[in-house]
């Protein structure tokens, strides 16, 4: 288990430990907003060992410790979030400070299974990493990647009423000059992103997380689930809040 040994209760440059103390005491570890995707992809595929791209406290992969046959790996730049994380047992948990420059370290084709949920958005240069995923997953290997779409159609309606870049108010105390979020995506975008390190989409799992206009929460009990999944993967761009995919290494 590699720790930095600074104080696990400083504030990781890029990311205040705020934002991963709410997550670690508001999202249950067990059945979160994010098990659906992963109840869709253990169907399917079983995963040997999974890395958990920027874990933070690991409470979207630590569950899965049982539902895998070897080790459940976090990088993260957060001492405080990779504490967590060892507190709900990971096999290997390591810090890497600066994810668009430094190398990670694990070694060529390490692993089979890739989470990297909510990173990509907050790197200057998010190719670095993805190029660092691709070089340490098998042949074959897959990549899950969660990215926020600030500007679905309900994002735009409110950007236009409220001028703030926020449109979803994950960040409540941030400003425009150092909102978190540096990167955005559409689904397309995202894409073409994964493509530059040779990744094919296998599955696109953006129908989990509609945003629908104007009578959301409405239309989210009228209409039957499935059908609001489908609409959404049809047009992720304008539907989804968040655009989930599972890639894989060519």
């Amino acid at each position: 288990m590699q720790i930095n040994n600074s104080d696990k209760n400083d504030d990781y440059k890029y990311y205040s430990n705020t934002h991963l103390e709410y997550v670690n005491n508001n999202i249950n570890t067990e059945s979160n907003y994010f098990s659906c995707v992963w109840d869709e992809i253990l169907k399917d595929i079983n995963i040997h060992n999974l890395l958990d791209m920027g874990c933070g406290t690991g409470i979207f992969s630590c569950n899965l410790k049982s539902r895998i046959s070897g080790k459940l790996i976090g990088v993260d730049g957060s001492n405080y979030g990779l504490e967590k994380a060892k507190e709900k047992g990971f096999d290997e948990l390591y810090r890497v400070e600066d994810f668009c420059s430094q190398s990670l370290p694990l070694a060529n084709e390490s692993v089979d299974f890739v989470l990297c949920k909510d990173v990509f958005e907050h790197l200057l240069d998010p190719l670095h990493l993805l190029l660092e995923i691709q070089r340490l997953l098998t042949p074959g290997g897959y990549l899950l990647t969660h990215v926020p779409n600030h500007f679905p159609i309900n994002g735009r309606l409110k950007f236009i009423f409220t001028n703030k870049i926020d449109t979803f108010n994950y960040f409540p105390g941030s400003n425009a000059w150092n909102f978190p979020h540096i990167r955005f995506y559409n689904y397309e975008s995202l894409l073409d992103f994964l493509a530059q390190a040779n990744f094919k989409l296998v599955e696109n799992y953006s129908g989990f997380f509609p945003k629908l206009p104007i009578l959301d929460k409405l239309l989210r009990y009228v209409i039957p689930k499935y059908l609001t999944r489908k609409l959404v993967n049809s047009n992720p761009s304008q539907f989804a809040e968040g655009l989930t995919v599972l890639v894989k290494k060519e």
